[in-house]
């Protein structure tokens, strides 16, 4: 490959990914070119006239025609920003959303500095545990997933941010073999509707895995088990937060009052879309 500086090839990588209709292609490239660099994407500025090594280069294509094929910059580089501090992402696991911050943001607000003992459903990479724990000191933890897969990329984000003492991890489906009592229990489940699991975008699609996505007929199958499951094992005015879906709140809270939960509060993310709702027993 003939020289070329760092603000040349990201000015191409960028137009390749334009082309192939990349939405986010001026971002994308320079995450992609900082990864294979080895530096921080927002240094790339300060480097922009320096050469690139011809062995970055070569990697950098690579990685600019897997994003063109469609896969999700962050499982390219394997590592995802959420909360403040760097994840593994790992392949056959739901990849973190930053929407879902905002549901860590909320029970730390409710639970301020509090003595509190967890459960997550479907702990997925581990992200919404794990920020719990290091964020509140006075948190201890059980998960569960139904996945292997999602088991062992939590262990390894355990591993990455050293607390792996304060999260018993179970292979489990829901919350079999759990006991409680819980002050409070959190799930990003399945919530898409099956009829609609055909019409997702590609990203999502063919990159995340379906059983962290098909929620069954009208979205709701997950919900109505985890609605059963959870009451007998919180505590006394304990909560229970889920992350829901756009359009879900008006049935998920109609479902919720026939089981005998009371609602706390509905929410909705930056976007005004639907995004979580806190229910209390």
């Amino acid at each position: 490959m003939s020289s070329i500086t760092f603000a040349q090839l990201q000015r191409s990588a960028g137009a390749q990914l334009l082309e192939a209709g990349i939405e986010t292609s001026g971002l994308d490239a320079r995450i992609l070119l900082a990864h294979c660099a080895g530096i921080p994407y927002f240094t790339l500025i300060s480097c922009a006239k320096d050469e690139v090594l011809e062995v970055t280069q070569n990697k950098y294509q690579s990685l600019i025609e897997q994003r063109m094929a469609g896969k999700p910059v962050y499982r390219i580089i394997g590592r995802r920003e959420f909360f403040g501090r760097d994840f593994i992402v790992a392949d056959n696991v739901l990849d973190p959303r930053p929407e879902t911050e905002l549901l860590v943001e909320r029970i730390l607000q409710d639970f301020a500095d509090k003595d509190a003992y967890f459960a997550e459903i479907g702990v997925g990479s581990g992200v919404i545990s794990i920020s719990l724990l290091l964020e509140q000191n006075l948190f201890t933890a059980i998960g569960s997933d139904i996945s292997a897969d999602a088991i062992n990329a939590t262990k390894a984000n355990l591993e990455l941010h050293a607390i792996k003492k304060r999260l018993e991890l179970k292979l489990a489906d829901c919350l079999e073999g759990m006991n409680g009592p819980f002050d409070f229990i959190v799930s990003n489940p399945p919530y898409i509707d099956s009829a609609d699991m055909a019409g997702l975008q590609k990203e999502v699609r063919e990159f995340d895995p379906h059983i962290a996505l098909d929620g069954g007929k009208d979205g709701l199958e997950f919900y109505e088990r985890i609605l059963t499951d959870a009451k007998p094992l919180l505590k006394p005015k304990g909560k229970l937060y889920l992350e829901t879906g756009a359009g879900q709140h008006e049935a998920l809270i109609k479902l919720a009052n026939q089981k005998d939960w009371g609602l706390v509060s509905a929410h909705l993310d930056l976007s005004s879309i639907e995004r979580f709702v806190v229910f209390e027993v």
